[in-house]
């Protein structure tokens, strides 16, 4: 089909991330069904070798017997790489702010960390990013929008670390196994001093000191197999006490960060 200079295949095509396509028609206040009708095709496609032609059925538990027939034990494979890919990693990120007249505004720091990892992170596709905390709320509401989360990041300075600690005690109690990792300028740099922060809060698993960004995009590569020993500018908890990592080098090209 063709019109005005533009040509489309009006053939059968792939239809991933259907969630995508129907966003984006619901921001301009339409239905997409009615707009296109979606047919399943079966086989699925077919895959041509040298000397045979594979049919992919689209029924799932014929593709499974399909793949045994060629490997034995690959249809189960494929049930572990579809539940692996499905699993994306929630993280959710606080850096509570000072109101003013009523005003909030936005975390320029966490935009940083965020687009920083965008750009460098190598899995960054596999974590999903909450829509931050950046103003007081009651910890009953911050627990309950961060409940489900693997990651809880904050930043914290002077005015906002006694509510963080607050929220990240209490979602700690809710849900044991989420990691909690605080930066900032509230950190303190001194091991005597970084020693009684993490005293003083053991419901944060981690603590950075210094700049962020390549920190948290360490962090975030590092994350699946929980091996910190090669992340910089850390402090963790092990079963011996607190490791401290060598402290990053401070970026010195600000166009490295997006």
């Amino acid at each position: 089909f063709s019109a005005k200079g533009f040509t489309f295949d009006m053939g059968p095509s792939w239809y991933w991330m259907p969630d995508v396509f129907e966003k984006y028609f619901k921001d301009f206040g339409k239905d997409i069904n009615d707009y296109i009708k979606l047919k399943r095709l079966d086989p699925s496609y077919k895959v041509f070798f040298d000397d045979e032609v594979i049919d992919i059925p689209a029924d799932y538990n014929s593709l499974k017997d399909l793949l045994d027939s060629m490997e034995e034990g690959s249809g189960d494979k494929l049930d572990e790489i579809l539940a692996q890919a499905e699993k994306k990693y929630k993280v959710g990120m606080i850096q509570v702010n000072n109101s003013f007249s009523g005003q909030n505004y936005l975390p320029l720091s966490l935009g940083f960390l965020v687009s920083y990892a965008e750009f460098h992170c190598k899995n960054f596709d596999d974590f999903e990013f909450l829509n931050p905390i950046y103003k007081r709320v009651p910890i009953k509401d911050a627990v309950e929008q961060y409940k489900d989360c693997d990651i809880v990041a904050f930043s914290v300075y002077v005015w906002n670390n006694n509510i963080s600690m607050r929220i990240a005690e209490a979602l700690k109690k809710v849900n044991p196994n989420v990691l909690t990792i605080a930066g900032g300028c509230h950190i303190p740099e001194r091991p005597e001093y970084i020693d009684k922060y993490m005293a003083d809060n053991p419901y944060i698993d981690i603590a950075t000191v210094g700049e962020g960004e390549r920190v948290f995009t360490d962090f975030l590569e590092n994350y699946p197999t929980r091996n910190w020993k090669n992340v910089e500018s850390l402090i963790y908890r092990d079963k011996n006490g607190l490791v401290t990592t060598p402290q990053a080098e401070r970026i010195k090209d600000m166009n490295e960060i997006p």
